[in-house]
């Protein structure tokens, strides 16, 4: 559907902007680039693994899903996905 290029373009958008204010943090916790929305819906990838999509309206101060935040990093934490602590098994 899309190109290499246009997924790597767009990968990496997500990593450095696609949670606003929180992408910095986002990233150190789960280490997944991500996209959010004021609906509270988020979208995050492990590349070459998966794509994942949860959605909670609650949001936090800066606009993201509270539950969503959890249930990503508790996902990447549980299977490994962070892709920093991954490649050191950490």
């Amino acid at each position: 559907m899309l190109s290499k290029r246009t997924v790597a373009i767009v990968v990496s958008i997500m990593t450095t902007c696609g949670m606003y204010n929180e992408s910095g943090n986002y990233l150190v916790a789960t280490g997944m680039p991500a996209k959010s929305g004021v609906s509270g819906v988020s979208v995050s990838v492990v590349p070459g693994v998966a794509g994942v999509a949860v959605a909670s309206p609650r949001l936090n101060e800066k606009g993201g899903s509270v539950r969503g935040h959890l249930v990503l990093r508790e996902l990447s934490r549980n299977l490994g996905w962070h892709f920093a602590l991954a490649a050191e098994n950490v």
